[in-house]
């Protein structure tokens, strides 16, 4: 394992993932950029390009895509080829903090708590869910009827989209942790990993 480390300037970068295919890094700044980097040659940047007006709060490839969620009130899905947008979320008065795919459904989750359900064929939200409480992160469970959520809090929220007045089920980290950081599922959903830390506010 070796270490490698690039100067990006003043940009402040939030995160980074693997493609699919492992061939390209993607991080993303705070002031709504993305760069590209060919993870065979990490000092060479394969591009930079500014694709949200302001942070990037989530980003993660998918195929020949990628999904980004913005604090520009807007969330979108673009061609990992030429980096043109596919289709466009508008959130209208909400920042986008997070965003999760399964098959052809997105889930968006917005700074003031609600969580969005939409058709990613046709940009149509099919139904909203109001915590109330500051959720900031979603994902889909296991499969497109149920997700959990979390966020600036130290619970877990499980939830069925097809009976979704309440959570089926939800447990709680307040004694170790102010608020679930990240989260990941193993590949058959039988644990997960998350991060703990202390709460963030949106920029």
């Amino acid at each position: 394992m070796s270490q490698i480390k690039l100067n990006f300037g003043v940009l402040e970068l939030m995160g980074c993932t693997f493609s699919s295919n492992g061939k390209l890094i993607g991080s993303f700044s705070s002031n709504g950029k993305l760069i590209l980097i060919n993870s065979m040659f990490p000092q060479k940047i394969h591009k930079i390009k500014k694709i949200h007006k302001s942070q990037i709060n989530r980003f993660f490839f998918k195929q020949n895509n990628f999904f980004t969620a913005s604090s520009d009130k807007t969330c979108g899905i673009w061609n990992l080829k030429n980096l043109k947008k596919i289709r466009t979320f508008n959130l209208k008065s909400e920042k986008g903090m997070d965003i999760d795919c399964i098959n052809e459904r997105v889930i968006i989750t917005t700074d003031s708590g609600n969580i969005g359900l939409w058709d990613q064929r046709i940009s149509h939200r099919l139904l909203s869910i109001n915590h109330s409480i500051p959720i900031q992160n979603t994902r889909f469970y296991k499969d497109s009827e149920k997700i959990m959520s979390y966020g600036n809090f130290s619970d877990f929220f499980f939830w069925d989209l097809r009976n979704f007045q309440k959570p089926f089920s939800f447990f709680s980290l307040k004694e170790k942790f102010d608020r679930i950081s990240s989260i990941c599922f193993s590949k058959d959903f039988s644990f997960f990993f998350f991060l703990g830390g202390a709460p963030r506010t949106p920029h």
